[in-house]
């Protein structure tokens, strides 16, 4: 039966229990000896700490300990148990008053981290104390104990004793109750001794001789300085054991008549010195609260600052990752993975706005669990999950601005007023909006959208490019073809009968013999020699407009050929080097390099004011070069080189190089000539 009964009892709480009514009975008693008559108020009561450190620290289930502790300290006054009782109930209701007041303005586990909660903790001390000592003086008046002239005396030293004892004893047993934080600022051992050594000899200067010797005016303000010292040096454990070693320290001293607070009655004395302790105990706190308040300011910005530091990064690696001109889809997906790794989020998502429908669709996920098999995740990713997703992009579409909701945030992807698209991000865990981010995201969401819109812009700008690329072709063979049907025509037709005219004046000439007259033989004469010139011209038109069409040599001997015809009309000295085995190139490429040729010796002979003109045809690289070199006045290619020769062929010449699939390269500076270099495929 006795086990069956011990087993429904909580010896932890039991336990607890008679731990406070033991520990307040053995403060109370020795309280008591400093009471004033009839003999229950007292201005030294750190009791009432006790009761508040105990009931925040254990909970306030464990008031019948305070009650029972209580009531036989005040039992033990005159014998008296209704008076006991009633009391011990009001000490009772002064701790639950404070513990209730503590844990709805402070927190059960309240530090004195700022000034605001030093403050707060006073006030709730003053406050609750008014509960006992209206109770206390009350039922001691009202028992006939005390007469009504001590009311105000009783009620004021019990005030000011319970208010005393819950600052200093309250904010000491708290301290020690709780392991130190990491925050607080750790002290040197040497600086520790010097603190304790300097603060015992000013102790014991102050409360260590008689009152009735002589000392120094207003000593006792030499505490204040420890005070600030420990509040802006050390732990919540140090600063508060401070100020009950120098609380304990004066009311000793007041106590055997020594220090400045022995000139009036030991109860007055008392109350002024526990006014002055009070006093030091909440500058301590307060200046232990501004550092702690300043030290944790001082955490959150280094912490915001390396937050921010991180979104400038991110925002660098996006900017550094367009500034590449990628793909639109490379560089969407790049950007999410930029986020999600540098700040810490599980994965993104793009929605892109269909220009024509409007309505959203993915463009680009990524996902920071498995970065390689993104695809594979998003697609099987529940349903739910993805209308979730999509309802938040289609919010941020109708309101254009940032939206941050639980454990995901979106941000429209913007060109002047117009929504791209919405980048989403998710976390597993809840997050709460963060200001940096969103401020991020207005920014980069832009800069997103320029990207898109130029991207766009150059995909048309390339299409349109390549277009009139294929129609430069075109032209160009079509040209090409006309040329070699003019070549035809002038060979086969025009050259043929010009041939045939000056046979027939010849056969004419043979015939007639002697019986021509001296003028109409001139006449005959400078005919034929007409004719030579025309055929002569008509050879030379020919082979400009079929250099590489006679099929007899291939590239080397149509350029030789355009050298000589080009030195036989200038003057100007010009020489073709280079592998006659050049390997056979397309008929196109080949008829670009000699249509530049043609291009660049019209141009030596109109602006060069050249002496010598020479052309390299190598195989590099699996590619044709001809470098054509010239010894003329050349002309600053860097600054007008464009808009000096535009009309003198240079813009004919690159889209000649370019229908190729070549290239055209223009390098000249004055007084040292012009090298012109063009590179086909081989």
């Amino acid at each position: 039966m006795f086990t069956l009964a011990t087993r429904g009892i909580d010896w932890r709480y039991a336990a607890r229990v008679a731990t406070l009514a033991v520990c307040y009975l053995a403060a109370a008693r020795l309280s008591l000896l400093l009471a004033i008559p009839p003999g229950y108020a007292t201005a030294v009561w750190p009791p009432s700490g006790i009761a508040f450190a105990a009931l925040l620290i254990w909970g306030t289930r464990i008031w019948p300990g305070l009650w029972l502790g209580a009531a036989l300290a005040n039992y033990a006054v005159n014998g008296s148990a209704p008076l006991a009782a009633t009391i011990a109930t009001g000490n009772t209701l002064e701790g639950l008053c404070a513990a209730w007041l503590a844990a709805r303005l402070l927190g059960r586990g309240f530090e004195f981290r700022e000034p605001e909660t030093v403050f707060m903790f006073a006030a709730i001390a003053a406050v609750s104390s008014v509960v006992s000592a209206t109770v206390g003086a009350s039922a001691i008046h009202l028992s006939g104990a005390a007469s009504s002239e001590l009311f105000f005396a009783n009620w004021y030293t019990w005030w000011q004793g319970d208010t005393t004892g819950i600052i200093v004893v309250t904010s000491c047993v708290l301290a020690w109750s709780r392991p130190p934080t990491d925050s607080d600022i750790p002290a040197r051992r040497a600086e520790l001794a010097v603190f304790w050594v300097l603060l015992a000899v000013t102790l014991a200067s102050i409360f260590g001789h008689p009152s009735d010797v002589r000392s120094v005016p207003a000593m006792e303000f030499l505490l204040i300085p420890f005070m600030a010292w420990a509040g802006c040096r050390f732990k919540q454990r140090l600063v508060t054991l401070t100020v009950l070693a120098a609380t304990g320290t004066a009311i000793w001293g007041t106590v055997h008549a020594r220090g400045p607070y022995h000139s009036l009655s030991l109860n007055e004395s008392l109350l002024v010195l526990q006014a002055f302790t009070s006093t030091l105990a909440l500058m301590a706190l307060l200046l232990y609260g501004v550092m702690r308040q300043r030290g944790d300011a001082i955490r959150v910005l280094s912490t915001e600052r390396a937050w921010l530091l991180q979104i400038h990064a991110a925002q660098h690696d996006i900017a550094s990752l367009v500034a590449r001109m990628p793909p639109i889809d490379q560089a969407l997906r790049g950007a999410l993975r930029i986020v999600c790794e540098r700040l810490s989020w599980d994965g993104g998502q793009y929605w892109a706005v269909d220009e024509a429908s409007g309505a959203l669709r993915e463009a680009a996920f990524w996902r920071a669990a498995a970065p390689e098999e993104t695809e594979s995740v998003h697609r099987t990713a529940p349903q739910a999950e993805l209308e979730r997703s999509q309802a938040l992009a289609d919010l941020v579409r109708q309101e254009k601005r940032p939206v941050w909701i639980e454990g995901a945030f979106a941000f429209p992807v913007i060109d002047a007023d117009k929504v791209l698209g919405i980048v989403e991000f998710f976390a597993i865990s809840l997050r709460a909006p963060d200001r940096g981010l969103l401020d991020m995201s207005s920014s980069l969401g832009t800069l997103l959208g320029e990207f898109i819109v130029r991207m766009r812009a150059d995909a048309q700008l390339s299409g349109y490019a390549e277009r009139m690329q294929t129609l430069s072709r075109r032209l160009a063979d079509a040209q090409e073809t006309e040329r070699r049907h003019v070549a035809v025509e002038l060979q086969e037709t025009v050259q043929r009968n010009l041939a045939a005219v000056k046979l027939e004046l010849h056969s004419f000439a043979r015939g007639t013999g002697t019986r021509l007259q001296a003028g109409e033989a001139w006449i005959i004469k400078e005919s034929l020699a007409l004719l030579d010139r025309t055929l002569a011209a008509c050879d030379e038109l020919i082979a400009e407009l079929r250099p590489a069409a006679f099929g007899d040599g291939g590239l080397m001997p149509a350029l030789r050929s355009c050298a000589a015809r080009f030195e036989r009309r200038t003057g100007i000295a010009a020489e073709v080097v280079g592998a006659d085995a050049v390997s056979e190139l397309d008929p196109a490429a080949e008829t670009a390099l000699v249509r530049i040729v043609q291009e660049v010796l019209d141009n030596v002979a109109a602006h060069a004011q050249a002496r010598r003109v020479r052309m390299r045809l190598d195989v590099a690289e699996g590619k044709t070069v001809l470098t054509i070199r010239d010894d003329g006045i050349g002309f600053d290619a860097a600054a007008d080189g464009e808009k000096r020769h535009a009309k003198g062929g240079l813009l004919r010449m690159r889209e000649t190089a370019e229908a190729a699939r070549g290239t055209l390269r223009v390098e000249s500076r004055p007084r040292y000539g012009t090298v012109i270099t063009v590179q086909v495929p081989a």
